[in-house]
């Protein structure tokens, strides 16, 4: 009897390394899997945006970086004062920012995203006293409009009124001309005097 239940034990447990053998880890599989991931997240995050139209408006949070972009490129800048954590900031984000018709817009500016007490030369420059506040800037980073309080959370239609109000103030884009011959100014000649008669 006790033999037997011996040779059951052994016959399970060689029946058990068997099935772990069969089913165990294929590395070859493992990393085919693995670029297979990697392919699809590519996908995800580049080529469908671009597929679909659906690509979002880039926020910076690194004030400087943006702000130099914005002056490279001659675009203006809309600061967004926000605090991470707050029920405010969360619907401004889903609600408004979000909204295709916003993002569209703001596809066409530097948008720099500051978290409230962190960023004491901008918070300076644009007297900002108080979280969830945006402030619309020209392209060197001087003020364009006053400070805009999104607490409460504007709706979508009142936030876009206002950023194209505030895109309105902000100075034309300068384009280089085609010709440059024709953008230099033209060389200025005397003008001409008719010839005094002699007496």
């Amino acid at each position: 009897m006790v033999r037997d239940q011996a040779t059951g034990l052994q016959r399970r447990q060689a029946n058990d390394t068997r099935d772990f053998t069969l089913h165990q880890f294929n590395p070859v599989s493992a990393n085919c899997r693995r670029q297979f991931v990697q392919i699809g997240v590519v996908v995800c995050l580049f080529v469908m945006p671009i597929v679909t139209g659906c690509a979002r408006a880039v926020w910076y949070v690194a004030p400087e970086f943006g702000e130099a972009k914005a002056k490279k490129d001659n675009i203006p800048i809309l600061y967004y004062f926000k605090a991470w954590d707050s029920t405010q900031h969360r619907n401004m984000l889903r609600n408004v920012l979000h909204d295709p018709r916003v993002d569209k817009e703001l596809r066409q500016t530097i948008n720099i995203e500051l978290e409230y007490g962190f960023f004491d030369e901008q918070t300076e420059r644009f007297k900002v006293r108080k979280p969830q506040i945006c402030v619309f800037a020209a392209p060197d980073g001087s003020r364009l409009t006053p400070n805009y309080s999104v607490n409460p959370v504007p709706t979508p239609e009142a936030f876009l009124q206002w950023l194209k109000e505030a895109k309105g103030q902000a100075p034309a884009a300068t384009t280089p001309a085609a010709n440059p011959e024709a953008a230099a100014p033209a060389e200025s000649t005397p003008p001409k005097v008719a010839p005094t008669p002699m007496h």
